[in-house]
């Protein structure tokens, strides 16, 4: 998986390319962890529009960053999921607990 970081504002976006499974949810982990001590950072979002495939651990590891995130102050936002991700997060009902544009 590749991850690409900008800013807009006070948001943080994580822009992930490519599979997006238990191989990558430590460098996830670590990349996202970092935008959770910036004070100018109010929102973290997650661009999932170049993700062609995502499994149960990459679930997982955003369940986790939105509980780092709702305890440093931050908003997580998902964004641009399609095809097979945006069916297996609607599938897991993740809009309930982490917004998506």
């Amino acid at each position: 998986m590749e991850l690409v970081r900008s800013s807009a504002g006070n948001t943080e976006i994580l822009k992930l390319r490519g599979r997006f499974d238990w191989h990558a949810i430590n460098d996830f982990g670590l990349e996202a962890a970092k935008n959770l001590d910036s004070a100018a950072t109010q929102e973290i979002e997650i661009d999932l529009a170049g993700v062609d495939y995502i499994d149960s651990s990459a679930i997982g590891a955003l369940l986790v960053l939105r509980d780092k995130s709702k305890r440093a102050g931050k908003t997580l936002t998902l964004r641009g999921a399609n095809g097979v991700v945006l069916q297996t997060l609607e599938n897991m009902s993740i809009g309930q607990v982490i917004p998506m544009k």
